[in-house]
């Protein structure tokens, strides 16, 4: 499974690419709000980062369900409806971080990534090389007016067109 650090790693991807479709939202609110929500329901077990912080509510948690229960499955969509209804941003923050941990969970299990592999290590390397590139993208957008996707594009295209004609 994943560690805090590749749940956190993704997080901030998701971050930088959320800030990129929609620059009005609040950096600071989504940044913490999802980083957090990514390490929530890891509470569900004692061993974990978040439990070592909070461990009264992690042995309170630890009882009431099992590991990869309410807090991986029920907690997301309880967020997501609470700010359905209070429209306050943190919420859905909480929410979409809770379900980057879950998401990043199932795709380390189907791909069979320990938390002690290389595999795990890569995924959330690759996760911090995406975040650049993401960041970068925005800087060059923001600054310079240049989509650095779309120039990307074009360049993949001649170099495709320049192979078909060999």
């Amino acid at each position: 499974m994943s560690t805090a650090g590749t749940h956190m790693a993704f997080s901030v991807m998701l971050v930088a690419l959320g800030k990129q479709y929609y620059p009005e939202c609040d950096t600071y609110t989504m940044l913490s709000g999802i980083c957090i929500g990514s390490q929530l329901p890891d509470l569900d077990t004692r061993k974990s980062n978040i439990s070592q912080m909070f461990p009264q509510i992690s042995f309170i948690v630890d009882k009431i369900t099992k590991h990869r229960g309410a807090t991986h499955t029920i907690l997301p969509f309880v967020l997501g409806g609470l700010f359905y209804y209070t429209n306050y941003l943190p919420l859905l923050a909480l929410a979409i971080g809770e379900l980057s941990h879950f998401m990043l969970d199932v795709v380390t299990k189907m791909l069979h990534i320990t938390c002690k592999s290389n595999g795990n290590k890569i995924l959330g390397n690759l996760f911090w090389i995406v975040t650049v590139i993401i960041i970068v993208n925005i800087i060059s957008k923001l600054y310079f007016g240049i989509n650095l996707y779309d120039k990307l594009i074009e360049l993949m295209q001649i170099i495709i067109n320049i192979l078909k004609e060999k």
